[in-house]
């Protein structure tokens, strides 16, 4: 069994929770997509079953869910994997892949308490590709037919110069913004947060937007 807690969580802002715990538990592999809002892809001891896919298994405060990409990762307290076979087998076929036990936040004894906690990220290509331009094409279109004995070449003289690479990419922009309301009596624990979450893409037009609301009531 491996743990993370909210403060380790939190250092690494993420859409998902998963991804802030990349490379922080030993056989645990995470690889994230960097598609917009994606779900990171997560194999626990390798694949658990041969037909059954990768798909690990959430528990989210007692209920199991299949997905956690709707849950802010403000709102977690910490993240607990069950890796061993033998502590899996008490959620039955479901944990063949591994479990992932996650338990939210709650509101805690005195005042009512508010935060507000906010980040703005940008994100680029780590190794951009170097187009060849109008003549450089060309003369490479060229040869090759040659080579091949086509007689249909491309004249010098053409009407566009466009690095395609950098019409489609661009520089990429996340901001995240989480409001939070708890507190707690001796009949009352409660716990409000909302969060406003926006991501563009590194290819244009490719953006993803979430707004989450979360409330965690306890009456004794």
């Amino acid at each position: 069994v491996s743990s993370v807690k909210a403060d380790e969580l939190i250092k690494q802002p993420a859409v998902n929770a998963t991804q802030s715990i990349q490379g922080k538990m030993s056989g645990v592999n995470i690889v994230n997509s960097n598609a917009p809002g994606a779900s990171p892809n997560i194999i626990i001891r390798g694949a658990g079953t041969a037909a059954g896919g990768t798909n690990v298994l959430y528990v989210v405060d007692g209920v199991q869910v299949k997905d956690i990409s709707n849950i802010n990762p403000s709102d977690i307290e910490s993240m607990n994997v069950l890796k061993d076979a033998a502590s899996a087998a008490i959620y039955g076929m479901d944990a063949a892949n591994g479990v992932i036990i996650i338990t939210t936040k709650k509101g805690k004894l005195g005042n009512t308490k508010v935060s507000l906690s906010s980040y703005y990220g940008a994100k680029s290509m780590l190794n951009p590709v170097k187009m060849a331009n109008q003549s450089q094409y060309i003369t490479y279109f060229n040869e090759r037919q040659t080579a091949e004995g086509q007689t249909a070449l491309l004249s010098a003289d053409q009407p566009y110069n466009t690095d395609w690479y950098d019409a489609l990419t661009d520089v990429g922009f996340v901001n995240n913004n989480t409001v939070t309301l708890s507190g707690a009596s001796e009949k009352f624990n409660y716990y409000l947060s909302y969060s406003n979450y926006n991501e563009d893409g590194i290819l244009k037009n490719n953006d993803y937007a979430r707004n989450t609301i979360s409330l965690k009531l306890l009456v004794r």
